[in-house]
């Protein structure tokens, strides 16, 4: 009998090689002044991750200087397109963005991007989004 790890093979969006061509827009494109989007191999090259952290707020407004003290989410995107935010600041923000799948990169941008605009509220600012220029740090 065959192994059955050769008969399921995940279809895949993106790899070690071609997932810089992910993150680039990533972290340009999503509606957060505070944003940081990188990979992870934890498991080997083969189980590579985007992950996604953000913050609604700009670093001088955070309480103390502290990330969780602000508007933040965590989202993890793997290489089968599944989109999963698994950590988020709920009394701030309500719901979190639910599990879903995506096809590609501007996919994955525009679910983020409806789930900020919905749970941004009134202070929400778009406009302070051209001013972007501080990396989560943590």
């Amino acid at each position: 009998m065959k192994d059955y790890k050769t008969f399921l093979k995940e279809a895949s969006y993106f790899d070690i090689s071609n997932v810089d061509k992910w993150i680039v827009p990533l972290s340009t494109k999503i509606n957060a002044p505070v944003m940081n989007v990188s990979k992870s191999v934890l498991g080997g090259e083969e189980n590579v991750t985007i992950m996604i952290k953000f913050s609604l707020d700009e670093k001088h407004k955070w309480k103390n200087g502290i990330w969780h003290n602000s508007r933040h989410a965590n989202i993890r995107l793997d290489r089968d397109g599944t989109l999963e935010m698994f950590n988020y600041s709920p009394r701030s923000m309500g719901k979190g963005l639910r599990k879903t799948r995506v096809k590609n990169a501007k996919d994955a941008i525009n679910k983020i991007n409806d789930w900020v605009a919905k749970v941004g509220g009134a202070d929400y600012e778009k406009d302070s989004l051209s001013k972007r220029t501080t990396k989560a740090t943590e």
